[in-house]
């Protein structure tokens, strides 16, 4: 998971967070085929499905299967900074993105990566999870708990992630 002070000396550390941020309740999922290098952009996801509500939106692009090749790292998607804007305007509550490739920014495209690190992390206060397992995850979770490894001062950190259907 990534932190505002990632990439903004005066961005909020892990510590900033409380232990209630850690809850989802109003999950949403987008399956979306990307391409190699593609820059994910709010038109190309279908955002119309999604409630208002939404808290934890999660990407999964099926990328992940290039996991432990050089594709992976050389050729990932990344997300648009506009998408960051839109959707903070159309879910107010959004607290958190995640997806299964390996960075918000693609490798191919870094000066657009850091300016939608910047645009996600610093501007609209949407944290994000980088390199998500999403395969097994077949259905819509109702509620879920995200567990952060407890580093002090931390601008990133590796996450648990618990998701129940029930």
């Amino acid at each position: 998971i990534d932190f505002p002070l990632h990439f903004s000396e005066k961005g909020k550390s892990q510590a900033c967070y409380g232990s209630e941020f850690w809850f989802f309740n109003d999950i949403a999922v987008i399956k979306y085929a990307t391409g190699n290098d593609e820059i994910i952009t709010a038109e190309k996801l279908n955002l119309n499905r999604i409630s208002a509500e939404t808290d934890f939106l999660i990407i999964k692009t099926g990328f992940q299967k290039h996991r432990g090749t050089d594709k992976y790292w050389n050729n990932n998607p990344g997300l648009s900074p506009d998408l960051a804007g839109v959707l903070k305007e159309k879910f107010h509550k959004l607290r958190l993105i995640g997806f299964d490739f390996i960075s918000l920014s693609s490798y191919q495209n870094r000066l657009i990566g850091r300016e939608a690190h910047k645009e996600f992390l610093v501007k609209n206060e949407i944290l994000v999870i980088e390199d998500m397992k999403l395969d097994e995850l077949n259905f819509i979770p109702k509620k879920i708990i995200v567990a952060p490894l407890q580093l002090e001062n931390a601008d990133g950190a590796p996450v648990t992630i618990f998701a129940y259907n029930a």
